[in-house]
């Protein structure tokens, strides 16, 4: 759906480096694999959306109160700013 224009995908500047950072230690992947995996999601014209202030202070509410990191409580606290759905593939995260 997003390809086709049904929906936007907003996100924050960490999805970059968490994917990355996945993938760098996936062990069938090299450096030319991790390059051209960085491309094909940069290319994918997601709504990058900065971390203010008021966002992750909400984060660290969310973390504190589950037990979860704030860089996943960061997709959680962005959900309730914006009133829109969470897609996550986090099991420890409750919405």
């Amino acid at each position: 759906m997003h390809v086709e224009g049904g929906i936007e995908i907003l996100t924050t500047p960490l999805l970059l480096c968490e994917v990355a950072n996945a993938l760098r230690y996936k062990p069938d992947y090299d450096p030319q694999k991790l390059v051209e995996a960085i491309g094909v999601l940069s290319g994918l014209h997601l709504i990058t959306e900065e971390i203010d202030k008021e966002l992750l202070i909400r984060a660290e509410q969310i973390a504190f109160g589950t037990g979860v990191i704030i860089y996943d409580a960061l997709p959680v606290a962005r959900v309730e700013k914006h009133g829109i759905t969470c897609i996550t593939a986090d099991n420890t995260v409750n919405l």
